[in-house]
């Protein structure tokens, strides 16, 4: 049986921001530089179509896939697969080339932000510009309907610390250009960052951009991975349900690793699906990211993490770490919202229940119909057989 994957494809290894969540951003010895050529992507996507099902493709892990110049090309190509990818940006930068890439319609397009100002923003995404980003979703907004394209357009908020004021802004001003929204809570990453912070093992070691993120972070795998690891899945969807593939060609074994050296499973193109799939349910790494939950803690799946981080957020408060007025009225904005998505939620529930309500009494109606039609041929039958009954013999 074909299964039903996604693949998270890594077409660059290169980013404009050096983020401190992110390896690319923090790791010295990052693989900056490698480019996937499109002759080489036409490969793995050929491959990964006569073996599987795609479910998506990602065409992002630690990069920034509007620096590859290839971009479009390599979307229109997905295009006449019959296939549409997704892309992840910081959007600090829209390429000449913009139109082209909706133009071919990818799936969609995430905008990932961690703040409306500029002081906020600059602290968890280095290097980048906040007032460059929100001008470019302008100019984003304006090519996305001159086009017609149909690519949804999403902006996903980093929450830490320092910056639950700027969310609900971004919100606004997103949901004013027509881009959905919606909040995740920021985490250290990769896999071996948090391993090697539940083992205690490297925090003198740490480098300076992880520190000054460990303050502000609110989900915290070495606090919360004991509430985990009571119960954890004994599941992976990054093992079981995709396959990631590196600048190169080489299957890795998740996306939530960085050591990408330390994680390859084989060439893509020269290993079969099967093959790939039992080498990575065998990696050494396995073992103690899902005997701590990390699976779990990465993929946002298996605990409470929202009360975890609200209630994180609510020691800060006490202990006058964080601004309690601004915790208070972050709650408050969250509240609201969740409260007009409940709103909007119950709105199209009564909708649907309304149409449902018609159906069945359309259901109903035509049932007796059906009765008064059934009545009337039993009824026609019997007067058939009463005649033919007293017709004389003609023989």
């Amino acid at each position: 049986m074909r299964k039903r994957l996604v693949y998270n494809i890594e077409i660059n290894t290169t980013c404009n921001l050096v983020c401190p969540s992110c390896p690319n951003g923090y790791v010295s010895q990052w693989r900056r530089g490698q480019r996937m050529s499109v002759e080489l992507y036409e490969r793995i996507l050929s491959k990964a179509q006569s073996e599987s099902d795609i479910e998506a493709i990602y065409l992002y892990v630690w990069n920034e896939p509007l620096l590859h110049p290839e971009l479009p090309e390599i979307l229109q190509l997905s295009a006449e697969r019959g296939v549409r990818p997704s892309l992840s940006t910081n959007l600090n930068l829209i390429p000449k080339w913009m139109r082209e890439v909706l133009s071919a319609d990818p799936t969609s397009i995430r905008i990932s932000m961690s703040g409306f100002k500029q002081d906020t923003y600059g602290i968890t995404h280095a290097g980048g510009d906040a007032d460059e980003v929100k001008k470019n979703m302008g100019i984003l907004a304006d090519l996305h309907e001159e086009v017609g394209s149909r690519t949804s357009i999403e902006v996903l908020f980093h929450r830490y610390a320092h910056n639950l004021a700027d969310e609900a802004p971004l919100r606004d001003f997103a949901q004013k250009l027509g881009f959905s929204f919606s909040s995740i809570w920021g985490i250290i990453m990769p896999i071996e960052k948090n391993l090697e912070m539940i083992q205690q093992e490297t925090v003198a070691q740490e480098s300076e951009p992880a520190k000054s993120l460990s303050g502000l972070v609110l989900l915290n795998s070495r606090d919360i991975l004991p509430q985990l690891q009571h119960n954890p899945s004994t599941n992976c969807s990054l093992l079981d349900d995709q396959v990631t593939i590196d600048a190169a060609g080489n299957t890795v074994l998740c996306c939530a690793v960085s050591d990408f050296d330390q994680g390859r499973i084989s060439s893509f193109v020269d290993t079969s699906l099967e093959e790939i799939v039992g080498l990575k349910s065998r990696h050494d790494l396995c073992g103690p990211c899902m005997s701590n939950g990390l699976h779990d803690f990465v993929t946002y799946s298996g605990g409470k993490f929202d009360e975890f981080a609200l209630q994180r957020l609510g020691d800060l408060a006490t202990e006058g770490v964080a601004d309690a007025k601004e915790v208070i009225r972050f709650l408050t904005d969250t509240a609201t919202s969740l409260s007009k998505q409940n709103e909007t939620l119950q709105s199209a529930c009564d909708e649907r229940l309304h149409v449902i309500e018609e159906l069945a009494t359309a259901a109903d109606e035509r049932g007796v119909l059906v009765e008064r039609l059934d009545a009337e041929c039993t009824s026609l039958r019997k007067h058939i057989g009463e005649l033919e009954a007293g017709r004389p013999n003609e023989s």
